[in-house]
């Protein structure tokens, strides 16, 4: 597995140079949210955070972003209502569900929500930052 640091995240995962872009990450896990924001900010990215569905919804209406990862598993909300809700007023946004779990039928129903993607965590932290970074391409 690719260990990394998040000083190294923007050179190994993104490359040089790019817009300020903005990334929504949508993640009741304290650490995993964290761990996200540390690694997408060291790589370049304005990140904004919400640890429950209500606020994401209301930080993405707010901010506009271009990319938001939506934990499927939230303590308030469902990640697929989430995402519908998302979707509906990001019309552009990538968005992409992340899971402790993956199932092809978990990944169907995201995509057939809207999702540009569905990414398992177990794939690790630099690989999530790593779709994130090919999607803003």
């Amino acid at each position: 597995m690719l260990r990394a640091n998040p000083a190294s995240a923007r050179l190994l995962l993104c490359g040089f140079p790019m817009m300020k872009k903005k990334i929504l990450v949508i993640e009741d896990f304290p650490r995993v949210r964290e761990v996200l924001e540390i690694f997408l900010a060291k790589a370049g990215y304005s990140v904004f955070a919400a640890s429950n569905g209500k606020d994401g919804i209301e930080l993405a209406q707010r901010e506009k972003p271009d990319l938001v990862l939506i934990d499927y598993k939230l303590q308030d909300l469902d990640g697929m209502d989430v995402l519908r809700s998302v979707r509906v007023f990001e019309k552009e946004a990538k968005i992409f569900v992340i899971s402790g779990l993956y199932a092809e039928d978990l990944e169907k129903e995201a995509l057939d929500n809207g999702a540009t993607g569905f990414l398992s965590k177990s794939l690790g932290i630099e690989a999530i930052v790593k779709a994130a970074c090919d999607a803003l391409v």
